[in-house]
């Protein structure tokens, strides 16, 4: 990256974020990639280290932006419209239909944590034949 950026007229730094959802890497180089060529290139860290999931942006170029200017304006909204999607396309993947979880998780749910009990329950019995000798009861 280092010998890239030499090689570039200009360096920019960008965060991407968004809310509720937590974007891959492949997700936000997507949606920069919707962008259009407006950058040469760019290289990106995804952060899960805040409240929010966001990404470090290093974009190259050979032309000065300015942030103010229609062409990049027109560029950030269609890459905020790209995360958006990745994001609404996130939430649809992982949404589970309340009817599965009914006929599916509960019951596998239900049958692990009975699993998870029969060691205890097994060790339990030397400790309810010991309290019996005794006269104790048992609940």
């Amino acid at each position: 990256m280092a010998q890239e950026g030499k090689t570039q007229r200009y360096t920019h730094q960008l965060i991407l974020s968004v809310k509720d959802e937590w974007l891959t890497p492949e997700a936000y180089n997507r949606a920069l990639a919707a962008g259009g060529p407006f950058f040469t290139e760019w290289r990106l860290m995804a952060h899960t280290d805040t409240s929010y999931s966001h990404a470090h942006v290093i974009a190259l170029g050979d032309k000065q932006i300015r942030f103010k200017s229609e062409s990049f304006r027109d560029w950030w909204l269609t890459v905020r419209q790209a995360l958006e999607t990745e994001r609404g396309g996130l939430a649809q993947r992982t949404a589970v239909p309340e009817h599965a979880l009914s006929q599916e998780l509960v019951p596998a749910a239900a049958a692990e944590r009975s699993l998870s009990l029969q060691p205890d329950l097994e060790a339990a019995q030397p400790q309810q034949e010991a309290e019996a000798a005794w006269g104790m009861e048992w609940e």
